[in-house]
Formats: C-alpha cells, sequence, structure tokens
C-alpha cells in the first residue's frame, strides 16, 4: 500500500541509498585501532534504521540483518553482517559530533542545490529559532562517562570501586572530558541527574521543514545569553548559501544583542517578546494594548473550535530603547470560540520586527507567527511522539556523548523523512503521515523477517 501511496523518485530505494551516499560521511575521524565494520557505514545504517521506524540499539542490531540484498548494505558502506547492538551502542560516544554536526550542514546544502525546499512565508525565507531538552542523563550513566573520561588520562579514581563523586567535583571532571554541555541538578528529592539543553535552528519557510543545525549549550548557561552564539556558527556554516534571509525567534532566545548582530548581517529578525525584554515590551504594550480596530484579521475552524487572529501593528522610526533596526512592533491576538460563539480563551503575543510595514503588512506579520511554531509542531514534537526522542527507557545511548550523537542522527533521519513527505502525496494529494513514510522506508530496503509459519498451518 505505501508503494503505491509513494511514487515519486526520492521516495525509490536508489533515491533513498543516493541521499545517504550524498551524505558526506568520510569527514568522520575513526580513531578505532581495529575496526571490523566502516565507521561511516554503520552511521549510515543508523540514520537509516531511525528513518525506517527503528528507535534502540536492540532495533539497530535487527535493521543490519533486515537489508533485502547485499549490494544495498556494499553501497551503505558495511558488508551486509549483522552487526551487535552494544558495537552500535559502544561506538556512538566515539563519533566527534562536531564532524557529524558538519555533515549535517552539507547534506542540507545538498538538498538546497538540488531546489529540493523552495518556498516562502510571505515572500521570506525563513529560520527559526527554538530550544530543545534531551531525555535526562541518568546519574549512573553521568558517573560511568566520568570514569571514562579520568581512565582516559590515567587518572587513579576511575579504578576506585568507592568513587562517588559530590556534584561539583562530577561537574569538574565532566567539562574537563569535553561535557561542559551537561547541566546538572540536584532536585530535593531523588538522585543528582543531567540535562542537554540545545538549541535548534529549523528552516519553516520550506515544504520540509528540517533542521538545519543543533548546538548544545553551556551546562551553567541560559538560552538568551547564548543565541548570539549560536547565531553565528549557523551563519558560519550557511553565510553563503542564500538559505534564508530572515530569522524569527520566541521570546527565550530574544534580546537586543541577537536582534543587533541580525541586523548587521543584513537579515531580517521577527521576535516575540516579552516581560525579560523590558522597555521594548512595555513600549509594545503602551502603544498596542488600547487598539480597537485590527490591521489584519482572520477566522478558521480547526477541530470544532473558531479561531480568530487579529493582528495590530505600529510603526517605528528611530532608536527606540537602544532597537535603532526596529522598524515596526505588532500585537496578535488568539480568540478560541466554541461553535455556539462562546469564546473560551483570548491571548496576545508581543514582536519586534526589523521589517516595514510597506515590506511586512498585518497578513504577513500573521504568516511569520504562525510559521515560527512549525519548529514545534513539525520538528520537536516529531521528534518526540515519532522518534522518542524525550523517552527515558531503551534510548539510542546513555552517555552524554552518545546522546550527543544520537541527537544528531535523529535530526537527518528526521530530514530525511521531512523531505519524502514533500516530495510525495497520497490519493487525496495530501502529505503522507511521518508513519507512514517510515513504513515506506521498512518495507522498500528491508526484509522484516515475519514468520508466518503458524498462520500458515492454521490455515
Amino acid at each position: 500500500m505505501a508503494k503505491r501511496l509513494m511514487r515519486r523518485q526520492a521516495a525509490t530505494s536508489k533515491g533513498l541509498v543516493r541521499r545517504l551516499r550524498e551524505v558526506p560521511l568520510s569527514m568522520l575521524r575513526d580513531e578505532r585501532c581495529r575496526a571490523k565494520y566502516q565507521l561511516e557505514g554503520v552511521v549510515r545504517l543508523g540514520i537509516l534504521t531511525l528513518a525506517s521506524g527503528g528507535n534502540s540499539q536492540r532495533e539497530f542490531e535487527a535493521r543490519s540483518e533486515q537489508l533485502v540484498d547485499r549490494a544495498t548494505s556494499t553501497m551503505l558502506g558495511f558488508g551486509g553482517e549483522r552487526i551487535a547492538d552494544n558495537t552500535f551502542g559502544a561506538l556512538l560516544p566515539r563519533v566527534d559530533a562536531g564532524q557529524l554536526r558538519d555533515a549535517l550542514h552539507a547534506m542540507v546544502k545538498a538538498e538546497h542545490r538540488r531546489g529540493t525546499f523552495g518556498g516562502t512565508l510571505h515572500d521570506r525565507r525563513v529560520v527559526a529559532l527554538d530550544g530543545k531538552v534531551l531525555a535526562p542523563v541518568r546519574l549512573r550513566s553521568l558517573v560511568s562517562a566520568a570514569r571514562g573520561a579520568l581512565r582516559a588520562v590515567n587518572d587513579p579514581r576511575s579504578t576506585e570501586a568507592s568513587w562517588a563523586p559530590d556534584v561539583d567535583e562530577l561537574r569538574r571532571v565532566l567539562k574537563a572530558a569535553g561535557m561542559e554541555y551537561v547541566q546538572l541538578v540536584s532536585p530535593s528529592k531523588g538522585p543528582v541527574y543531567g540535562l542537554i539543553r540545545m538549541h535548534r535552528w529549523t528552516l519553516v519557510s520550506s515544504g520540509a521543514a528540517v533542521g538545519i543545525d543543533e548546538r548544545p549549550l553551556d551546562g551553567t548557561a541560559n538560552e538568551v545569553g547564548s543565541a548570539v552564539e549560536s547565531f553565528d556558527q549557523l551563519i558560519s556554516a550557511y553565510g553563503r548559501t542564500g538559505l534564508f534571509n530572515t530569522v524569527t525567534a520566541d521570546a527565550g532566545n530574544t534580546s537586543l544583542a541577537l536582534a543587533k548582530r541580525i541586523a548587521e548581517r543584513n537579515m531580517a529578525y521577527f521576535l516575540c517578546i516579552k516581560t525579560p525584554q523590558g522597555e521594548i515590551f512595555r513600549e509594545a504594550k503602551r502603544l498596542l494594548q488600547g487598539r480597537a480596530s485590527p490591521d489584519y484579521s482572520v477566522s478558521e475552524d480547526n477541530r470544532g473550535k473558531d479561531i480568530t487572529y487579529r493582528v495590530y501593528t505600529a510603526p517605528l522610526d528611530g532608536d527606540w530603547h537602544g532597537w535603532v533596526h526596529a522598524r515596526q512592533l505588532v500585537r496578535i491576538e488568539r480568540i478560541v470560540s466554541s461553535r455556539g460563539g462562546t469564546e473560551e480563551s483570548r491571548g496576545n503575543r508581543y514582536y519586534v520586527t526589523s521589517l516595514t510595514p510597506e515590506a511586512l503588512p498585518g497578513l504577513g506579520a500573521a504568516t511569520l507567527s504562525r510559521g515560527h511554531w512549525r519548529c514545534e509542531n513539525e520538528g520537536h514534537w516529531t521528534a518526540d511522539a515519532i522518534f522518542f526522542e524525550d523517552a527515558h527507557r531503551a534510548p539510542l545511548s546513555r552517555h552524554p556523548k552518545g546522546m550527543l550523537v544520537g541527537s544528531l542522527l535523529r535530526m537527518m533521519a528526521q530530514n530525511l523523512l521531512a523531505i519524502l513527505r514533500t516530495l510525495s502525496r497520497t490519493r487525496d494529494g495530501d502529505k503522507p503521515a511521518w508513519r507512514t513514510v517510515r513504513h515506506h522506508i521498512l518495507m522498500l530496503l528491508f526484509d522484516t523477517v515475519l514468520d508466518t509459519g503458524e498462520f500458515d498451518a492454521a490455515a
């Protein structure tokens, strides 16, 4: 059935393998002395496992022996033999996350040159910044990772069976081992655990809302304080491609410093503001809160609810509390009513933008506001609901370094599915569901090894 629903070239076995082969995984440095399997082949198989519905090390092992033919496995870069789940688990923390991140950038650039993305939001090519937290890291995994780091430098503490570091000592060891991105949390009840917080950038203006970059935050820093550095690294990767010309962000990442840096790059910004943004937010409320007549209004039916969006704008010209590049303030009011007309909720979001009212009228502001949340609805939600990124049980890796690598592999697999969804249609002309695309890849490239002997006997 899935093959009949998806007939485009990109959804064929050759198209899938070609896209995976184009990802330059040969740049990954393999520091293993003796290796039975090529590193790039194992990583490709990891991406393909995630793209075909596998979310654990055990499913990775199953996929390694389920490939339909040996020629495909050879093209992917490994010999077509079964690879044990613990081999994959042990390999993940040894992959250089920075090099894999470069491979992600190359993957996105290849699709951009191919013209896969296309589309705009009100004539803007838009990238959205948002934060994401990976599944918590247990204390046992943190101590194990710290022991491994100490063992690498022949520290005698690594062999002490009773070594139980306090929070400060554990933090120092992890930082020295390059795992400064782990934020240690000491709850009032229960053991210490770790959090890995990420900045993720999503191309929300394209048909396929693909993740184009992600960066772990320092364990002692917050999102807004790291946004400028994340933007600088994004520009370093894509600055010459023309992939985007507008940046959106939620209030948790908005700052005058970020707006200034975006303007310095001759790009536009559309940033959500709240109380932490201080004077510019108070100015927005003063100019827009009492407005009775909207500049733009639209209503729609959503699952039995009537939702109305009203857009109010106020032009800016000059130095507004340091925002010399800001040209407009925007308030978007969202009203939810029942079918009977009873109002159920009402809320407001405020924005500051460097786009003038002529360049971004009320309709355009509403489009950018709603388009930003594709990073959540098609990005973070998909990672959690389809790929179980926030699952506590049976993760790809429990090691902090392995979790970073697993997150990048997951983003690559999710991008592959997003592209296939955009290039394919159901018989009704709609995009296929995420699970439909995953099942299609599973049936196309793998033998699912379904034992039907008992059913045949019963027949």
